[in-house]
C-alpha cells in the first residue's frame, strides 16, 4: 500500500480493498482529501477516470459497532477487517482491507481527515434540521450525534432555541438530557453553545405570560444542576455546573432588560428616542425610571428566590419528620408543621409543564396531612388549596387521552377496529390473519398448563427465604421490602374506593374561605427526603414517550406518567395518585374474593355497559405495560407496586430496578418471565378462549410493532443519559452491552410474522409463569404483600 501524504486539508491513499455497497467487489481505491473513488486496478487508477466516486463524511471501526447498529446498516452478513464510510448522499460502504494493520492504516487516515469542508458540513446538518418533523427529540439525538462537532452544534442549538420559543413543553421533556450533553461535553466550544441554549430558555421570552410561568423552567433547571454539582465534585465539570447555577439567577432578573435590548436591536430609532427622552426629563422623571428598573429586577429576584426557599421548606418537614422520634410521634407533630409552613403570595407547586396554567398555592391543610414512618425516610402527603389564574383547562384535562368508544363483542377483533394512516393500523389485517392462524397451536397447551403445585408449598418458599443467602440480597435490595410501598404514599385513598378525591374537595371546598371563587382546586404532593428519585424521573420520562408511540399510532394503549421533580440529589416532590388503590391492598380486604369477581361487584353485569367499559380499560392498560415492562425490563412488579383505579385501569408504580437489575441481582425470581400476566389478569377479560384476551394479544402485537418503528426514540434517550450516569441501573454496568440488549429486545429485523409469533411467545411465557408466582410469594412471606 501507499503511503499516507498529509497536506494541511489534504491527503491521499490507495490501494486494494473490497467494497460493498450492493455487491461485494474488490477495488483499487484512492482517498485524496474527502473524495474516495473507485478503479477496477491500479492501473485503471493512473489515468484518474474513475468507476465511483463518494464524498465520505464519517468512517467508523465495525468491531466497534454493537450488532444492532451493524445489522440496522449493513445486514447480519460476516465480515473481516472492515470500516463503515457514509458519504453524503447517506449512502453507507463496507470496506475491507486484507489486514488488520492495513484496516488501521485506512482508519487512522480518514479520522484524520477534515472530511466535509465547513459549508459542505453545514449544508448536511441544515437538510437535517430543516425535516418538517423536528422537534425536541430529533434535536437531542442530532447533538449527541455530533456532540463532537462543534460546527454541527451551533447549528442544532440556534435551531431548538427558535423552536423553543413556539414548542417550549417539548423542549422542556428534554431538558434532562440537554444538560447531561452540556455537563459531561468533552468539547469547550460545545460547551458554551449549550450554555447559551439553556439560559435562553430560562428567559421565558415568547411562550409565557405570566411571571410564575417564565420562571419554572429556571426552577427545573437550577434543580437539576444542584442535583448534578454533588455527582461532580472533583470532576472537571464542577467548576461549570456552579457557574451555570449563578448564572440562571442573574438570567433569570435581568430577563426584562434582555428583552428591551433586543428590541433596540428590532427598532430602528428606538435606542435613540428613549435616550432623548431621558435626557430631556427631569431629575424627578430620571429617579423613577431607575426606580422602576430596579423595582423590576427586585420582584424577579424575590420571586425566584421565594418560590425555591418555599419547594425547600416543603422537603424540609420531610427531613425534620424523619428525625422525629420515636416515630409514633410524627402524624402528631406534622400539623403543626405544616401550619407553620410561610406560603409566598405567588407560590406554586412546580410538577406541571411550562405552559400549564399558572396555580397559585393558597393555603396548605394541615390536618389533611398525614406521614408515613420508614426505617429511613419520613415522605409526607400534603394537601394545598390552590387557584387556577385565567379561564384556560386544568391539568387533568389537558392530560386526558381521548378513550376509543367501546367496540361491540362481535368486533372485538375485528382488522377495522381502529381508524387512522398510521403505518401500524395499516398492518393491522396482516397482524389480525396471523394471529388468528397461530393462536390455536400456541395457546392451545397452556392454559391446563399449571405449575401451582410447585409453587403453593409455602415451606419451600420459607426455605428458600430461611437458608440462601440471595434472599437477603433481595430484602435489602428491593425498594419496597426496605420500609414501605411507594403504594401507599402516592395513593391518597388508602381504602378500597372509600371517599373519592372528588368527594373530599367537594368537602374540603365548602369549608374553604376561598371555596367560591372560579378556579379553586385541590391537589395534593408527597414530600420526600433522603432519597434520589432522578431514575425515577428518568423512568417516568421514558414511560411518557412509550404514551406517545402508542398515541402517534392510533392505538388505545394506556399508561399513566405521574410526575416527579428532584429538588436535589435527596430531596424531591411527587404527584399523588387519586382514586386508586394497590392490588395489594384491594387483594387484603375482607371481601376480596377474585380480581374479576372485584370487577364484577364494582361495575356490574359481565354484559353492562359499565362493566365492559372497564374490561376494556383494563384490557388498554395492562396491554401496555406489559410492553414497557418488558422492553425496559421493570422488575420488583409485585401487587404492591401496581396499582387499580377506579375505572379498572392498572397503572405500575416504583422503577427502582429497571434496564438490566433487579432484586436479587443475578440471583432474581423475576430473571425469567418478559412480563408480569397472572391467572387473574386473564380471568378478569374473559379467560384464554374469550374474545377480549384475543384482542389483548392483538393489541399487544401492535404496540410491539408501533414500538419496533419507533424504537430509536427509546433508545437514543437511553444512551445519552447511561453516560457518566450515577443513576443505579447504569452504575457498575457493562452499559454498551446493555444497550445491545435492549435494542435486541426491540427486534426492529423482524417481519411482521416473525414479530407476531415473536409478541405471542412472549405471552406465552409470561402467563402463570412460575417464577412470577414464586416472586409474589416471596414478597407474602417477606414483606406481607399479597400474591
Amino acid at each position: 500500500m501507499d503511503d499516507v501524504n498529509n497536506g494541511e486539508d489534504m491527503a491521499r491513499i490507495e490501494g486494494y480493498l473490497c467494497v460493498k455497497l450492493h455487491m461485494r467487489r474488490k477495488r483499487y481505491c484512492v482517498l485524496n482529501g474527502r473524495m474516495l473513488a473507485l478503479y477496477t486496478s491500479k492501473e485503471e487508477a493512473k489515468a484518474r477516470v474513475p468507476r465511483m466516486q463518494y464524498s465520505v463524511i464519517a468512517v467508523k471501526d465495525m468491531d466497534e459497532l454493537e450488532k444492532g447498529t451493524k445489522e440496522t446498516l449493513v445486514g447480519s452478513g460476516a465480515y473481516t477487517n472492515a470500516l463503515i464510510v457514509s458519504t453524503v448522499k447517506s449512502k453507507v460502504l463496507v470496506i475491507e482491507a486484507e489486514t488488520k494493520t492495513e484496516k488501521q492504516r485506512w482508519l487512522h487516515a480518514m479520522m484524520s481527515l477534515n472530511f466535509c469542508s465547513q459549508d459542505d458540513e453545514k449544508e448536511l446538518i441544515r437538510q437535517s434540521l430543516s425535516q418538517p418533523d423536528f422537534d425536541g427529540h430529533l434535536a437531542v439525538a442530532l447533538l449527541y450525534k455530533y456532540r463532537h462537532n462543534a460546527i454541527a452544534t451551533d447549528l442544532i442549538v440556534d435551531e431548538l432555541a427558535q423552536y423553543a420559543t413556539k414548542n417550549i413543553d417539548d423542549v422542556e421533556f428534554y431538558i434532562q438530557q440537554i444538560v447531561h450533553l452540556l455537563v459531561h461535553s468533552d468539547t469547550k466550544r460545545n460547551t458554551e453553545k449549550l450554555v447559551h441554549l439553556l439560559l435562553s430558555i430560562c428567559k421565558g421570552q415568547g411562550y409565557v405570560e405570566h411571571l410564575g410561568n417564565s420562571i419554572h423552567l429556571a426552577l427545573q433547571l437550577f434543580w437539576l444542576l444542584e442535583s448534578m454539582i454533588h455527582d461532580c465534585k472533583n470532576t472537571p465539570s464542577y467548576n461549570l455546573v456552579a457557574l451555570l447555577l449563578m448564572s440562571i439567577e442573574a438570567k433569570v432578573v435581568n430577563q426584562h432588560f434582555e428583552q428591551v435590548h433586543q428590541l433596540y436591536d428590532d427598532v430602528p430609532g428606538l435606542r435613540e428616542t428613549i435616550l432623548n427622552n431621558v435626557e430631556s426629563s427631569s431629575e424627578v422623571e430620571k429617579k423613577a425610571l431607575l426606580n422602576w428598573v430596579e423595582s423590576e429586577r427586585h420582584k424577579r429576584y424575590k420571586y425566584f428566590h421565594e418560590e425555591r426557599d418555599f419547594i425547600k421548606a416543603i422537603t424540609d418537614i420531610s427531613e425534620t419528620m424523619r428525625q422525629v422520634e420515636p416515630r409514633e410521634l410524627r402524624k402528631q407533630a406534622l400539623p403543626g408543621h405544616l401550619a407553620a409552613l410561610k406560603i409566598p403570595e405567588k407560590a406554586y407547586i412546580p410538577l406541571g409543564r411550562a405552559s400549564d396554567p399558572f396555580c397559585h398555592v393558597l393555603r396548605v391543610l394541615p390536618n389533611e396531612g398525614t406521614v408515613f414512618s420508614t426505617h429511613s425516610r419520613a415522605p409526607c402527603l400534603i394537601c394545598f388549596e390552590i387557584l387556577q389564574e385565567g379561564n384556560q383547562k386544568t391539568n387533568t384535562e389537558l392530560e386526558r387521552i381521548d378513550e376509543m368508544p367501546l367496540s361491540p363483542v362481535n368486533l372485538l377483533l375485528s382488522p377495522k377496529h381502529f381508524s387512522g394512516s398510521s403505518s401500524v393500523t395499516d398492518d393491522e389485517g396482516d397482524v389480525y390473519r396471523l394471529i388468528q392462524s397461530y393462536f390455536p397451536a400456541i395457546f392451545s397447551t397452556v392454559e391446563n398448563d399449571d405449575h401451582d403445585d410447585d409453587v403453593d408449598q409455602v415451606s419451600s418458599i420459607k426455605q428458600l427465604v430461611d437458608d440462601n443467602i440471595h434472599s437477603t440480597i433481595m430484602r435489602r435490595s428491593s425498594k419496597n421490602a426496605y420500609e414501605m410501598g411507594l403504594a401507599k404514599l402516592m395513593i391518597v385513598d388508602t381504602n378500597a374506593f372509600g371517599e373519592s378525591w372528588n368527594d373530599k374537595k367537594k368537602r374540603l371546598q365548602t369549608a374553604s374561605p376561598d371555596g367560591h371563587r372560579p378556579g379553586w382546586d385541590l391537589i395534593s404532593v408527597i414530600s420526600k427526603s433522603n432519597d434520589d428519585m432522578r431514575q425515577e424521573v428518568f423512568a417516568l420520562q421514558l414511560i411518557a414517550k412509550f404514551r406517545d408511540i402508542f398515541a402517534s399510532s392510533n392505538l388505545p394503549l394506556w399508561l399513566r406518567s405521574y410526575r416527579i421533580v428532584s429538588t436535589g440529589n435527596s430531596t424531591g416532590l411527587i404527584e399523588t395518585i387519586n382514586d386508586a388503590q394497590s392490588l395489594d391492598a384491594l387483594k387484603k380486604r375482607k371481601d376480596y374474593k377474585s380480581l374479576r369477581i372485584h370487577f364484577e361487584r364494582t361495575y356490574g353485569d359481565p354484559t353492562s355497559n359499565s362493566f365492559r367499559t372497564a374490561q376494556r380499560n383494563f384490557l388498554h392498560s395492562l396491554a401496555a405495560y406489559s410492553l414497557v415492562s418488558y422492553i425496559l425490563q421493570i422488575k420488583d412488579r409485585h401487587n404492591g407496586n401496581i396499582l387499580i383505579d377506579t375505572d379498572g385501569r392498572l397503572i405500575h408504580i416504583d422503577f427502582g430496578f429497571l434496564l438490566g437489575i433487579a432484586p436479587g441481582g443475578n440471583w432474581s425470581l423475576e430473571s425469567q418471565p418478559p412480563f408480569k400476566l397472572t391467572k387473574e389478569m386473564v380471568e378478569v377479560l374473559g379467560g384464554m378462549s374469550s374474545p377480549m384476551f384475543a384482542k389483548f394479544v392483538q393489541l399487544f402485537t401492535l404496540g410491539f410493532i408501533a414500538l419496533q418503528r419507533n424504537a430509536e426514540k427509546i433508545i437514543t434517550l437511553v444512551e445519552i443519559m447511561m453516560h457518566k450516569s450515577t443513576f443505579p441501573c447504569f452504575q457498575n454496568r457493562d452499559v454498551l452491552r446493555e444497550l445491545t440488549k435492549l435494542r435486541e429486545r426491540f427486534a426492529e429485523s423482524l417481519t411482521i410474522d416473525q414479530t407476531v409469533k415473536l409478541a405471542m411467545k412472549l405471552i406465552k411465557l409470561s402467563y402463570k409463569n412460575k417464577w412470577t408466582k414464586r416472586y409474589d410469594k416471596f414478597q407474602k412471606i417477606t414483606n406481607g404483600i399479597m400474591p
